[in-house]
């Protein structure tokens, strides 16, 4: 996650312990987002403020809590990054204040927006190399593309789409939008888009913008809208353009991943289905 450089704004040798327990907080927050990105209660949510108050009664709670999700994270670079990150941290403690002061409030606030601060600049750098090669932007991606490329479906990764910026005025003015992966066959293109920072209220806004364009804008529908009945060959509705939402959920398990692989997979026999 890139939390070995420091960061504008951070201080990893600040005198006031109250400002490393902040940055605990901070990172004991990533660690749970990249456990379970979609909870709804969070660390931050659920301890910022009696943490901010008594560190030492909260943070060896939440610490017990993120030790045993760290150690579930898939990725081991991540789980190394993270582990060292802490001890770099704890070093800088002599002991956790049991009461902090205005000022000592004030230090930990700080602490835990200069950490936050770090951990998003380190979301929106990251890269990651898939196998064939492409460079996407988020683990999640890279599962995909690695998915793609194991069942021999061809794509292109952000190729950009017009779509209108008025959905009441389809005709108006158009924006190109980047959907994270582009299937083309006879035609027809599904598009996958894979939404894994829900939790950031700009990017969710941001998401549900480009979502409701690449379907209602351009006359698209969702797959799941057309994945109904089994039985039939090919369902009816299909239409040129087929809109394919992944979530961090959807790619827990090996056998999820698959999953998303038959629905690929589907799509391209309804395809050919469509021009024989």
């Amino acid at each position: 996650m890139g939390m070995n450089h420091p960061h504008k704004g951070l201080d990893e040798f600040h005198p006031s312990s109250a400002y490393h327990a902040g940055r605990l907080l901070a990172l004991f927050q990533l660690i749970q987002d990249l456990d379970s990105p979609n909870l709804n209660s969070t660390f931050s949510s659920r301890y910022f403020s009696a943490a901010t108050d008594c560190p030492a009664r909260v943070l060896p709670t939440v610490c017990d809590i993120a030790l045993k999700r760290l150690k579930r994270l898939p990725v081991r670079k991540h789980r190394y990054d993270l582990r060292a990150a802490l001890v770099r941290i704890y070093s800088q403690i002599d002991r956790l204040p049991a009461v902090l002061t205005l000022k000592g409030k004030a230090d930990f606030q700080l602490g835990y927006f200069h950490q936050a601060g770090v951990v998003m600049s380190a979301r929106r750098h990251t890269r990651y190399k898939s196998i064939d090669g492409t460079v996407v932007r988020s683990l999640g991606e890279r599962t995909i593309a690695d998915l793609l490329h194991s069942i021999g479906i061809p794509y292109q990764y952000e190729k950009p789409i017009d779509v209108p910026v008025k959905l009441s005025d389809p005709d108006g003015e158009r924006k190109a939008v980047e959907p994270d992966f582009t299937i083309e066959k006879n035609g027809y293109r599904l598009l996958i888009e894979y939404t894994g920072l829900l939790d950031d209220v700009r990017y969710k806004n941001s998401w549900r913008w480009k979502l409701r364009r690449l379907t209602r804008g351009i006359k698209g529908k969702e797959f799941d809208e057309l994945d109904v009945d089994e039985s039939e060959v090919t369902p009816s509705g299909v239409t040129k353009i087929t809109l394919l939402h992944v979530v961090p959920d959807d790619l827990r398990t090996s056998d999820q991943v698959a999953a998303l692989g038959e629905k690929v997979q589907r799509w391209s026999s309804w395809v050919e289905t469509l021009n024989r």
